[in-house]
């Protein structure tokens, strides 16, 4: 049989309770590692390890966040386009709906860097 050249070639066993047991899967769950040994050695190297969950809601959250201000976006290069082609210029309502829609966005964006800040300082 041929001995396979391992980098970690040293096997330790150590014994864990049941509740210990089951946090450690959890947390290889939560942070979507499958091998244990992975997960552990991560561990030991001191690696931040984030939950798979927490990261891909707030990835979700944040391109709605983005599509939101690109239609905004949209909606303001339209009003561009309008007033260049004919002369009119948007009215002052017009625009204030354009920047409120603007302000509620970047308060939305803000929340989220807040979130994603807390999350990956473990603060969650």
């Amino acid at each position: 049989m041929k001995k396979h050249n391992l980098k970690r070639d040293i096997s330790l066993t150590f014994r864990v309770s049941q509740e210990e047991r089951s946090l450690i899967y959890k947390r290889m769950e939560e942070t979507g590692m499958k091998s244990r040994n992975a997960f552990l050695v991560k561990l030991i190297r001191g690696s931040t390890l984030y939950p798979v969950k927490e990261i891909t809601e707030t990835n979700l959250m944040f391109a709605e966040a983005i599509r939101i201000i690109r239609g905004t976006a949209t909606n303001i290069n339209q009003l561009a386009k309008v007033a260049n082609a004919t002369g009119h210029h948007a009215d002052a309502e017009e625009l204030a709906k354009a920047l409120q829609e603007i302000t509620k966005q970047h308060r939305v964006m803000l929340g989220l860097w807040s979130q994603l800040r807390s999350l990956l300082s473990g603060r969650s």
